[in-house]
């Protein structure tokens, strides 16, 4: 069997709504989480097998589980990207957090520019380089604007829960 990301869905009684459907354009995934938002679109992302371990991709959707365009390459840096997360807005940006082998998490924000097409802004590191960073989450609100939440584990062995506001331009809220 192949390890691929399929999904269905259903309407607010569990009711089957069209087919199931592969998120992963057939590629092996693992790990998937999904963001939805209240215009029927919904972005799935996951970790998938690149050349040099494991990678990030991600896919939009529509409501009844078609693509929109294709399977988007978000990450794949050396070494392994793992533990995607996404958040996504009702006007369809979207922002995608992972931990990488660096011991930091990364991410990376799309939006639509004026003509409608998705421009994805460079990825970023969430905190300070001097302590490990694992199991991130994310939040988005309306206007775009998310909250990523992180586990740190300190240079003295001890651990933390942290977290960092961003404007909806990715850039860090102070």
């Amino acid at each position: 069997t192949t390890k691929e990301i399929r999904g269905q869905v259903f309407d607010k009684d569990g009711n089957t709504l069209g087919r199931e459907f592969r998120a992963s354009g057939g590629n092996i995934g693992f790990n998937p989480k999904v963001a939805l938002n209240n215009q029927n679109e919904f972005v799935v992302v996951w970790e998938n097998i690149d050349s040099d371990g494991r990678g990030i991709a991600a896919q939009r959707m529509k409501g009844d589980g078609d693509p929109i365009g294709t399977v988007i390459s978000v990450a794949n840096a050396t070494g392994n990207q793992l533990k995607p997360d996404v958040a996504m807005n009702d006007a369809g940006n979207f922002a995608i957090v992972w931990e990488s082998d660096e011991e930091d998490v990364e991410y990376v924000l799309y939006g639509q520019d004026d003509t409608g097409e998705y421009v994805i802004s460079n990825t970023q590191n969430v905190g300070s380089a001097s302590d490990e960073q694992q199991i991130p989450v994310i939040a988005m609100n309306e206007v775009g604007e998310f909250v990523i939440i992180w586990r740190a584990i300190l240079s003295n062995g001890n651990t933390e829960i942290r977290a960092r506001h961003f404007q909806e331009d990715g850039s860090p809220n102070g």
